[in-house]
């Protein structure tokens, strides 16, 4: 359909303004995430049979670290809460937490989602990650894991 057709809309100036905006603000959030240091922190993550969730990818800032990945729905579940990511010791002791409720809720259609986890820390050589959901019922003061490693989400 040609733009002189009787039919044919006129594009709004305000859309095509938005848009652009959009686009310069998107591009320059990628561009500061861009120049950060990736970091290779072992993360482990509880297996769930209603989601999947994706390794983080991890930068480390002056401000501390940011992680984000993806959240795909498996089965029938409610939307998860949040996300929460662990700073744990070699032995496993959890040194800092960090959660995020800022994930968009799944629709009814949606499979997957984004989450973003940002904190004021940094991962030592001698320390790793514990990522998970928080759940829409329940308690969120649980840690990801238990003492022997037992998934407690």
């Amino acid at each position: 359909m040609s733009d002189n057709a009787p039919n044919a809309r006129p594009r709004s100036v305000s859309t095509v303004a938005a848009a652009a905006f959009l686009l310069a603000t998107l591009g320059g959030c990628s561009t500061a995430y861009r120049d950060l240091p990736w970091i290779n922190a072992h993360t482990e993550i509880p297996l769930s049979r209603s989601y999947k969730i994706s390794r983080p990818d991890l930068r480390q800032s002056p401000e501390g670290l940011r992680a984000w990945g993806r959240l795909c729905r498996t089965g029938f579940a409610y939307s998860p809460r949040g996300v929460q990511l662990e700073l744990a010791d070699a032995s496993d002791q959890v040194v800092a937490v960090e959660t995020t409720y800022g994930i968009s809720r799944l629709r009814r259609a949606q499979r997957c989602t984004f989450y973003t986890v940002k904190t004021e820390w940094r991962v030592l050589a001698d320390q790793h990650l514990h990522l998970c959901l928080i759940p829409y019922f329940g308690s969120s003061s649980k840690r990801c894991f238990g003492e022997s490693g037992d998934e407690s989400h």
